[in-house]
């Protein structure tokens, strides 16, 4: 499925585990309690997805794009995953909290909610 075009497609409890998603355009899609389980999202658009209660263990997360994507209850992702993202502006964490973007100025930004957390960005 590496390129294809699910955007806002309904991926509600799918088993993708293994996929190969990457670059592909996932945005908007509805993928809550899916399993993405060693799935390869590298590149991919997953802008506005809701990836609510989604098992994202060991999957390959460089250079997704991850705005405005609801993470809340994610399983299975570090911190440096979600850091190897390419933007995570106006996600919704695990943890619930909103980063900061456009349409949510007072949102802390992904180094803020590490810091928040008790956690420090240490990359490059």
């Amino acid at each position: 499925m590496s390129s294809a075009n699910l955007s806002d497609a309904s991926l509600h409890y799918a088993d993708l585990s293994g996929a190969n998603l990457s670059d592909a355009d996932v945005s908007g899609v509805f993928m809550s309690d899916s399993k993405l389980i060693d799935a390869d999202l590298i590149g991919t658009d997953l802008s506005g997805a809701n990836l609510y209660g989604a098992d994202l263990s060991n999957a390959e997360l460089n250079t997704a794009e991850l705005s405005d994507a609801n993470l809340s209850q994610v399983e299975g992702v570090t911190n440096n995953e979600l850091e190897q993202a390419y933007s995570l502006e106006g996600a919704t964490m695990p943890d619930g909290q909103t980063l900061k973007s456009n349409a949510n100025t007072d949102g802390p930004t992904f180094d803020d909610w590490l810091k928040s957390r008790g956690e420090e960005n240490n990359g490059p």
